[in-house]
């Protein structure tokens, strides 16, 4: 078809002699190049198996009376659920959440200049920076998800949000393969959708695996797809606040 996209380049553009800026670099099939520089960062990291065995663990013992998290989440979890961690429990990852949180401001931070972040982000910007108890860890949750949940397209409150995968069925992508779709027990970010700006939106799926975690701004909205194979995706999801 003219003007597909027939390959991704990863490549950047200060090495192309038509764009001097630091973006991805798209080629269509007629050899012709596509940026697309405006997409909100998104945060990867990969988390020890301690840290995953220590929320699956603590996780299990969560129960549907007093720690039911379902009926606050834009999903459709019909087979799984959802549980909100305790305080105390949540406080005890704070830590090192929030080290992730501030890894990812400051490189936002060095990548656009001082400058330019505090006119983007106005009066967030002084909150956000990265001194001591400006942001904090708000609330923290785990998911189960069976076959046929789905969580159609929201975003979180706060400043930041995250997603850590603790437990990721491999035979959930072998559905891929058969799939038309091909987007079975991904998570997908979607962008720029219902402005009024032409050929402004675009979706960026990601497929997890254990130990992925995620963060990125927490108005981001995204969505995950159902998958049908009969397994559970375990995952663990949370809000970071400004204080």
């Amino acid at each position: 078809m003219a003007g597909e996209m027939k390959k991704i380049k990863n490549i950047f553009l200060s090495n192309n002699n038509d764009f001097h800026t630091n973006v991805p670099l798209f080629q269509t099939e007629q050899g012709n190049n596509i940026v697309f520089p405006f997409s909100p960062p998104i945060y990867q990291t990969k988390v020890s198996e301690n840290i995953t065995k220590d929320l699956l663990f603590e996780g299990d013992k969560l129960t549907e009376k007093d720690n039911d998290h379902r009926h606050k989440l834009a999903g459709n979890m019909k087979r799984g659920y959802s549980r909100l961690y305790d305080d105390e429990y949540t406080l005890r990852h704070e830590d090192w959440i929030l080290d992730r949180a501030r890894d990812f401001i400051d490189c936002f931070v060095d990548r656009l200049g001082d400058t330019l972040v505090n006119s983007l982000l106005a009066k967030d910007y002084d909150r956000l920076k990265t001194s001591n108890g400006t942001i904090r860890l708000d609330t923290l949750w785990i998911n189960y998800q069976r076959a046929g949940d789905y969580n159609p397209t929201h975003n979180h409150k706060g400043v930041l949000s995250f997603v850590i995968f603790c437990k990721v069925p491999p035979r959930i992508f072998t559905e891929n393969a058969v799939s038309n779709s091909q987007q079975a027990g991904k998570i997908i970010f979607d962008h720029g959708y219902g402005g009024d700006l032409f050929m402004a939106g675009n979706q960026f799926p990601i497929t997890p695996y254990d130990g992925l975690m995620l963060m990125f701004p927490a108005k981001l909205e995204h969505h995950v797809p159902p998958f049908w194979t009969d397994d559970i995706r375990v995952s663990v999801s949370g809000n970071i606040v400004a204080v």
